[in-house]
């Protein structure tokens, strides 16, 4: 291992290829603002405020920065330097992405994402595409230590938002009380924690490679505070990924130190763990109300951790299910909401009754179940084209800094891969996973400059455009435009939907409170806001769900005045939604929202085959769903009892006490959802009673 004496050149290039430097200097800004915008940047002015601005604003800045920057960078040089077998990789898990999109259960919701998630095939092809920008970009160790230093700093600042959030203060304009999971600008704790594994051991290879004493006090204090940013997180899977790559972290940097470093490196270790362990049990102390059942649950595998458990098994059942069924490429990308629904077992939803699963929690069986055998091959294939890079790089001549570095960067890939055992990935999280991947493609490049001149050659390249570099540069081209306008229409979509959404939250509570005009005022406005929605993103399904209910609201308001004028916007509401019966993530929500527009037309026939479509074909558990469905066809038997049709009301009355039967059996032993189960023992005596009334003669058959 060499000691530097100064800084590192950059990778030979002849003199009359070089490219202008307000181009490079355009390119690497463009690289910062790409990487550390979507980590920053939130707008309260949609609803799904950490996920559609994130994808959003990330696909406007690929829009002004990447594919400009593609486009004046590419030559023989710039592709020369992506012609590695990871670069292969890397693109054959985009075509794996692309096949997963195509046979897909919804590809319309796999291409574009849907409304929780915002990772469609579009965004996550952009976060692959960083790979390559960074590897063409960062051509040399000033670039990448300075943009290093900036995603440091922005995970610093993540870090202070969250341990102010912990504390009960959120400058985000979030109500929220002391003892709060921080998470940071991330939208949850457990998105906080896969994205600061990156930051907070690229600030540990930082802080151990620098000889500064300013810079290594600056580093120091960075590293600070995102360790309390993690600690206040209260993410029990950021905990072990924080754990798992400190120690992992100090072996690499003991195993190679000189003597002398050792020594030196020794030190500030120990005086760190003293401080960690200081600051870890004096904020359990101080707040064991909040760690330490966090703790206790970790360690007794209970809680949440228990029912993760409990989810991968089906998930693997659920995988296993799927490929010997031949779905090689999965299910499809932002699908497993729906095509898991009919998995979901009792137990499972005993234990969250009211939970249905966008994401198995674990991202390596996600990617499993979504891309199938062959995608999740051809992402095992990424990290071992990876790990193979790291053992050779660190099998270098390496000066003392790259080594310390290269520590951090393999410890923060380690560390993410331990953490997304237990989480699943964002755009922010995703974005940095391909950066660091480029990150050490363009470290090896600079090694293999410096010490092989063979290389220096073929890293200079020729000039002009290889074909395959330009045909990699147009697609990318084309699906940032596309995405970059479906985002636009988005933005706008939801901004109206938080608006309607708003609307009947506040109708919720507030309407009994309303004169009748003034509530049919108010509804129609909303109305407006939802379908304008729609209008903008006739994709997402979500937004006609709550513009159904704005109809039943509004239903229930006008009828009495214009019957006709009621029937017929709650009859809109059901066409609106029936657009979405084969495409929606949310089955249950959409049979549930069917059910009621049918059951207030008093078309109960309707009614009761959406909601049993729901819970037969969908969500076998959803008590809600069966609990209504019981309700529906109590008020059925009503009907042919009245109509003489003693035998159709006796069994539509045993069904519904099958219905209510199967929906205890999920909430028995909640405390969350004791009151409905008591609401549902008290429909069961009445369906008991009722059954009494049908079987003796003589007695009316409804009252």
């Amino acid at each position: 291992m060499k000691a530097r004496h100064k800084l590192p050149k950059s990778i030979p290039l002849k003199a009359n290829t070089v490219k202008p430097l307000f181009l490079e200097r355009y390119a690497l800004f463009g690289l910062f603002i790409l990487a550390i915008l979507p980590f920053l940047f939130f707008s309260r002015s949609v609803s799904c405020t950490f996920y559609i601005s994130k994808s959003a604003i990330f696909t406007w800045a690929w829009l002004i920065f990447g594919i400009p920057s593609l486009w004046l960078l590419r030559d023989g040089r710039a592709f020369d330097r992506l012609k590695t077998p990871f670069s292969l990789s890397v693109l054959i898990f985009a075509t794996m992405l692309v096949l997963s999109t195509v046979f897909s259960i919804t590809p319309l919701v796999s291409l574009f994402g849907v409304y929780e998630r915002q990772l469609g095939l579009m965004t996550q092809i952009q976060a692959l595409g960083m790979t390559f920008l960074t590897i063409i970009i960062l051509n040399d160790e000033k670039k990448i230590y300075l943009f290093a230093d900036l995603l440091i700093l922005a995970g610093a600042i993540n870090a202070v938002v969250a341990i102010f959030q912990f504390f009960g203060l959120d400058f985000t304009g979030f109500d929220i009380p002391l003892g709060t999971h921080a998470y940071g600008l991330q939208g949850q704790p457990d998105l906080f924690g896969s994205v600061m594994m990156f930051t907070i051991f690229l600030n540990f290879g930082r802080l151990f490679s620098s000889v500064s004493p300013v810079r290594r006090l600056a580093f120091g204090v960075a590293l600070l505070v995102q360790t309390a940013g993690i600690l206040f997180s209260l993410t029990r899977g950021a905990w072990i990924g924080y754990l798992s790559g400190l120690l992992v972290f100090i072996v690499i940097l003991l195993s190679f130190s000189d003597r002398g470093r050792r020594k030196h490196h020794l030190k500030f270790i120990l005086i760190g763990l003293a401080l960690l362990l200081i600051i870890s049990a004096g904020a359990v102390s101080v707040f064991s109300d909040f760690f330490v059942p966090r703790i206790m649950g970790l360690l007794q595998i209970k809680g949440t951790a228990a029912t993760r458990l409990i989810l991968w098994q089906e998930t693997l059942r659920f995988i296993w299910d799927n490929t010997i069924n031949g779905k090689v490429f999965g299910v499809g990308l932002e699908s497993f909401r729906r095509a898991f629904m009919p998995f979901k077992p009792l137990h499972l939803s005993q234990l969250e009754p009211n939970v249905n699963y966008d994401d198995p929690h674990n991202n390596y069986l996600g990617i499993l179940a979504k891309m199938g055998i062959a995608g999740f091959l051809a992402w095992t294939a990424i990290w071992f084209l990876a790990a193979r890079s790291i053992f050779r790089l660190f099998k270098q001549d390496l000066f003392n800094d790259e080594r310390v570095f290269l520590a951090g960067l393999t410890v923060g890939l380690l560390a993410y891969a331990v953490n997304t055992l237990t989480i699943f990935d964002t755009v922010v999280s995703m974005t940095l996973f391909y950066v660091f991947l480029g990150l050490i493609v363009s470290l090896n490049n600079i090694v293999a400059a410096r010490e092989d001149v063979h290389n220096v050659a073929v890293i200079e390249g020729k000039a002009g455009t290889p074909w395959p570099f330009f045909v990699i540069v147009l697609v990318m081209s084309v699906l940032v435009v596309v995405n970059g306008i479906y985002y636009f229409k988005a933005w706008a979509a939801d901004n109206n939907f938080l608006y309607g959404l708003g609307n009947i939250k506040y109708y919720e509570a507030n309407q009994n409170a309303m004169a009748p005009p003034a509530r049919l005022q108010f509804l129609e406005t909303t109305l407006a806001r939802m379908n304008a929605a729609m209008a903008q993103n006739p994709i997402e399904s979500h937004y006609a769900v709550y513009y159904a209910l704005a109809s039943s609201y509004y239903y229930d308001v006008l009828r009495q005045q214009n019957s006709d004028a009621a029937k017929y916007q709650l009859n809109k509401g059901i066409k609106r939604l029936l657009v979405y019966k084969d495409v929606t993530w949310e089955p249950e929500n959409f049979y549930i929202a069917l059910a009621d527009a049918y059951n207030k037309l008093n078309d109960l026939d309707s009614a009761v085959k959406y909601l049993k479509t729901g819970v037969d074909d969908w969500d076998h558990q959803n008590f809600y769903m069966r609990y209504n469905l019981a309700i529906i066809l109590v008020r059925r038997a009503d009907q042919r009892a009245a109509d003489g049709d003693a035998a159709g009301a006796m069994a539509d009355l045993h069904e519904a006490l099958n219905q209510l039967n199967r929906g205890k059996a999920v909430i028995a032993r909640s405390d969350e959802f004791r009151h409905v189960y008591g609401q549902m023992l008290e429909l069961e005596k009445k369906i008991s009673d009722r059954l009494v009334d049908i079987r003796r003669p003589g007695l009316p058959s409804s009252h």
